[in-house]
């Protein structure tokens, strides 16, 4: 449920829900969907109009309850005022099979914005730019930019590796690099960079098949 038509169309995205009320997926529900009213509506479309609303953290009618949406695993603490589902806060997403929301993080650089799929945490990447983050390009030598991926000609580009952000550097050799400075070697038969270990036994030295290096950020 929740998808409609030969192309599988994602029930949200024909935007059944009025009254500006905004839809969640939710495969578990009779139509793989809900609307989320808001304070003002109610009605499987939030196509009702409220009389007796209940307070933000509360829903229901007549009578009002608490949402009880558990805001420490990222959830919002205003639920549904006509089912009382709890959806996860802004820029957050929910994981099929888990409990908790988790954040969007998107790399503002490469996406268009911080939102992402509410299920699978994908962020809307610029052309070119992959990654659930949006955070890396195809080739290993071109860095995400405001316009895309773009190819650094020069020396190495910025990209993330292991968790770590390597900055934009010009071709140097090693040898000239500070000791309280890691770099990465250039593989020019492959087309690759090699970085450091990163635990502590990563030293300054010289490989015969690379040629070409980058500092990273000073390692404190």
């Amino acid at each position: 449920p929740g998808y409609y038509g030969k192309s599988c169309t994602d029930a949200c995205h024909l935007n059944p829900c009025e009254n500006e009320a905004q839809c969640h997926r939710k495969p578990s529900s009779s139509h793989g969907y809900v609307c989320d009213c808001g304070d003002n509506h109610f009605g499987q479309y939030c196509q009702h109009r409220s009389d007796h609303q209940c307070p933000r953290g509360w829903w229901g009618s007549p009578t009002c309850g608490p949402c009880d949406c558990d805001t420490d695993k990222g959830f919002d603490p205003n639920c549904n005022k006509t089912s009382g589902h709890c959806h996860c806060k802004e820029f957050h997403y929910h994981p099929r099979g888990s409990d908790t929301c988790l954040p969007c993080d998107c790399y503002p650089v490469g996406s268009f914005s911080r939102s992402c799929d509410a299920e699978t945490g994908q962020c809307q990447c610029r052309p070119g730019v992959i990654g659930r983050q949006c955070n890396a390009c195809d080739n290993p030598f071109a860095e995400v930019t405001n316009s895309g991926c773009e190819v650094i000609y020069d020396g190495c580009p910025k990209t993330i590796t292991q968790g770590i952000w390597w900055p934009r550097t010009k071709f140097n050799l090693c040898g000239g690099i500070l000791p309280q400075r890691l770099c990465r070697w250039v593989h020019l038969d492959s087309s690759s960079f090699e970085s450091p270990p990163l635990d502590g036994t990563a030293q300054i030295g010289h490989t015969p098949s690379s040629v070409q290096v980058q500092p990273s950020d000073t390692v404190m």
